[in-house]
């Protein structure tokens, strides 16, 4: 049984003297009619959705995607959780007594002009790149100094392997061979040479900078965050001088830390955190980190080019 509802179409006035038969419809016709209406107005094709559970996509813009040339990297965020743990700090601290003394006693052939000028080049190239990925790729390339003889022909190449090995580790977006190579010499002359160094390194590549150390200082003393301009550009050009890179990176922390605060003009408030947070955190003294605070200027005239072909 259905149920049946009447309509009744009558003039307004009432002379419904026409003698029409009154417009009698039921539920399901009128529901038949609406469907057949909505069917002939859209058709619905196999596998696709009715307009109104269509749900549309917004449009991003190329230049709001984080992957693009206009962002190529974002500041990490501080996690408390692993920051202000006390047992990272340990953790680096042990780590860094492994890692490799440098030095150039062993080679015959490079001299501290040919790694100056190959390091200020290496800067240059990853001046777009994250902060993290130049002192990386410094440390990458003078351990593997400290062991392996070299000709002076080759250190280009080999500092464009530990670029890229530094890339793949601290970089959001790992840099391009082709960027800094400028076909001055083939990818896989890079590859091979890559190979190589992981294996003279037996793949421990993934070391401890100086911002390791500086991020767990600046967590945990919030007001000395405003050196960190100043302390990436100091520590950048110890960089440049082969005894200053050669320091542990608990100590280039610190030294680049006191430069900043010097060349930032610091108040004396803001000195005594610095102080106290290098006694408490790195084990430093202020006093001893300000005596090495004065940057040495690097060995030699360095290249100008971010693209510079290899000599």
């Amino acid at each position: 049984h259905h149920h049946t509802t009447t309509t009744s179409c009558k003039p307004v006035d009432g002379s419904g003297s026409s003698g029409a038969p009154p417009m009698v419809q039921t539920a399901r016709r009128r529901l038949q009619l609406t469907r057949g209406s909505h069917h002939h107005r859209s058709s619905i094709v196999g596998g696709q959705l009715p307009e109104h559970r269509r749900h549309t996509r917004p449009v991003v813009l190329p230049e709001t995607l984080l992957r693009r040339a206009q962002h190529p990297h974002v500041q990490p965020i501080y996690d408390a959780n692993i920051q202000m743990d006390d047992r990272t700090l340990r953790n680096l601290k042990d780590t860094e007594r492994d890692l490799i003394v440098t030095g150039l006693e062993r080679q015959s052939e490079v001299l501290l002009q040919h790694r100056a000028a190959v390091v200020q080049w290496m800067r240059d190239v990853l001046e777009g790149a994250e902060e993290e990925v130049f002192p990386l790729s410094v440390l990458i390339l003078d351990n593997y100094l400290t062991i392996q003889n070299i000709m002076p022909s080759d250190i280009k190449d080999i500092a464009s392997a530990c670029m890229l090995m530094a890339s793949k580790l601290k970089g959001v977006k790992p840099i391009n061979g082709s960027f800094f190579t400028d076909n001055s010499f083939s990818w896989s002359q890079i590859m091979s040479f890559e190979l190589v160094i992981l294996r003279t390194l037996k793949f421990q590549i993934a070391l401890p900078t100086a911002f390791d150390f500086a991020d767990k200082v600046f967590c945990r003393v919030p007001n000395l965050r405003v050196l960190r301009t100043h302390f990436t550009r100091a520590l950048y050009d110890m960089q440049l001088n082969a005894k200053d890179a050669g320091s542990r990176p608990s100590v280039q922390a610190s030294i680049a830390l006191t430069r900043a605060a010097h060349e930032l003009a610091a108040p004396p408030a803001l000195l005594e955190q610095l102080r106290t947070a290098l006694a408490e955190y790195l084990g430093k003294s202020l006093a001893k980190a300000a005596k090495v605070s004065k940057p040495t200027k690097p060995a030699a005239k360095t290249p100008t080019s971010t693209r510079a072909k290899s000599s």
